[in-house]
């Protein structure tokens, strides 16, 4: 007799865990379907423009993840996954009448096991990185706290204006004028050939809160030392464009992410830690090349940093993120709308 109630046991234990499981795969659940609800977001793309990553990879969604977890004690509460080119809605049952803390992730990388999580901390204090950035896509997100009512209608319940955001931070520079072949009697060949972040992030938490930490993800620490591949192309730029006294447009547009530091240490001040971005440009001028840092505010992501009016009036330093003479270099830094990429018709939402 005991041994039949222990195999009762044991079924009614598995019956339990299956029905805390998904009610369809891909779902997570946490409650039976009589109170679960369906809810759509809907959003509008917007248009923006590029360097290593195209225009429309700025832009583009390839896939989504939602992550929906109890906003009291943490536990997810659904996971569901869409993908193909032109993803808009991911779909999904959450539970009605319970306070939910939510986040979508736009063209996060399989790599990435987002469907691995079962707590919110733990999801917010993972990170995504610089490295999951395409020349077609880049990683965004959103979140929100919603309790959804129960809905007998059928319909999906929805929400408007939600906006998916970057992860990653832009900097660009729109011209460079260098006043100083004036001072020549001749004036010697001036060629941009290399722009470069130093001191860089290249991970952030997936919660979009940036940090500065020493045990973080950076690269280029006070020097050039930028990867290679693809990912070398997001954090620095080479070419051979001409300069001139009165001013040359340039194309020069990188990519980072975040960094909440706005520390003035330089190269010279070791051992290396936790400081501020800096865009560095070397100039070939007469055959030598001079290196000009450009301080960067404390980052935010999807911020886009636009150097404007960047005067060059003197010799630059040997070695880039160095100490330079403020008198022979002049710059504004401002920060510039990077278009919200919005979606149409994400839902919550499917049985």
């Amino acid at each position: 007799m005991r041994t039949l109630w222990r195999i009762y046991s044991v079924i009614g234990t598995l019956l339990l865990v299956l029905l805390a499981g998904c009610n369809k795969s891909g779902d997570k659940v946490a409650a039976d379907k009589d109170t679960r609800v369906a809810v759509s977001f809907v959003t509008l793309p917007v248009q923006t423009k590029a360097g290593a990553v195209t225009d429309a990879g700025e832009v583009a969604v390839s896939s989504l993840d939602l992550l929906a977890f109890r906003s009291d004690g943490g536990l997810l509460d659904c996971y569901a996954h869409a993908d193909g080119a032109g993803t808009t809605t991911v779909s999904a049952k959450v539970t009605a009448g319970e306070s939910l803390d939510w986040y979508l992730v736009a063209n996060a990388p399989a790599s990435a096991a987002l469907s691995s999580f079962s707590t919110r901390e733990a999801f917010l204090a993972a990170k995504t990185t610089l490295s999951q950035t395409t020349a077609s896509t880049m990683v965004m997100h959103a979140n929100g706290t919603t309790t959804f009512p129960k809905n007998t209608s059928g319909t999906p319940i929805e929400v408007d204006g939600i906006e998916l955001i970057r992860y990653a931070c832009k900097v660009s520079v729109s011209r460079i004028a260098v006043e100083w072949l004036n001072d020549f009697d001749t004036a010697p060949s001036c060629v941009l050939d290399r722009a470069i972040l130093v001191n860089a992030r290249g991970d952030c938490a997936w919660s979009g809160t940036p940090s500065a930490l020493v045990s973080d993800l950076w690269y280029n620490c006070s020097t050039d030392a930028t990867p290679a591949g693809f990912l070398g192309s997001l954090l620095s730029w080479s070419g051979s464009a001409a300069l001139s006294a009165s001013g040359t447009t340039t194309s020069v547009v990188l990519y980072s992410m975040p960094n909440a530091s706005a520390g003035d240490q330089k190269a010279e001040d070791t051992p290396w830690a936790p400081r501020r971005t800096r865009l560095c440009l070397r100039l070939t001028i007469g055959g030598i090349p001079q290196w000009y840092p450009i301080d960067l505010p404390a980052m935010e992501g999807n911020t886009h940093y636009v150097v404007s009016d960047l005067v060059i009036k003197g010799p630059g330093t040997a070695l880039p993120d160095q100490g330079v003479d403020r008198t022979t270099v002049t710059f504004n830094v401002s920060v510039a709308p990077w278009g919200l990429n919005v979606i149409d018709n994400i839902d919550f939402p499917k049985e």
